[in-house]
C-alpha cells in the first residue's frame, strides 16, 4: 500500500466537503458527468504540460547541456502538483455522485425486510441490514 494513500483519501473527503458547501448537490446525471469530466480533462492538461517540460529537459540532456534542466524539472514538479490536485478533485466528484445516488435512491424492500441488492455496487447484502457490506451505502429508510 502506498504510504500516502490514506492521506490522499482524507484530501478527497476534504475537497468533497468544500465542493458540497460551495455548490450543493448536482442537479442532474449530466451535471455529475460533466463536472467529473472537467476535472479529468484538467488533470490531462497538467499531464501534457509535464510531458512537454520533461521532453525539453531530455533535449538539454541529450545535447549535453544538463545544467539547463533545472527549470524544466521545476516546471514539471509544479504541474505534477497541479495534476495531483485535479485528480483529487476528480475523485471527490466521483464520490459526490455516488453519495448523491445513495441518498436519492428509493430502494425497495421485500415483505420480509430483505434488500435484494445494492443499486450502487450490485452486492447482495445480508437480510435486514441497513448498510451494504461491499460499498458501505446506506440501504433504504
Amino acid at each position: 500500500m502506498n504510504v500516502i494513500e490514506e492521506e490522499v483519501k482524507q484530501l478527497v473527503d476534504k475537497e468533497l466537503q468544500s465542493a458540497q458547501k460551495r455548490f450543493g448537490l448536482h442537479h442532474s446525471w449530466h451535471e455529475k458527468y460533466g463536472v467529473t469530466l472537467e476535472e479529468l480533462q484538467e488533470c490531462e492538461e497538467e499531464i501534457d504540460f509535464m510531458r512537454k517540460f520533461l521532453d525539453q529537459a531530455f533535449g538539454d540532456i541529450r545535447s549535453e547541456q544538463p545544467e539547463k534542466t533545472d527549470k524544466f524539472f521545476k516546471l514539471t514538479e509544479k504541474h505534477a502538483i497541479r495534476c495531483a490536485i485535479e485528480a483529487i478533485q476528480c475523485a471527490a466528484m466521483c464520490r459526490k455522485g455516488i453519495a448523491e445516488q445513495a441518498q436519492d435512491a428509493k430502494w425497495q424492500v421485500s415483505s420480509d425486510g430483505y434488500y435484494p441488492y445494492c443499486p450502487i455496487c450490485g452486492a447482495q447484502p445480508d437480510k435486514k441490514t441497513r448498510f451494504c457490506a461491499e460499498c458501505g451505502a446506506k440501504l433504504g429508510e
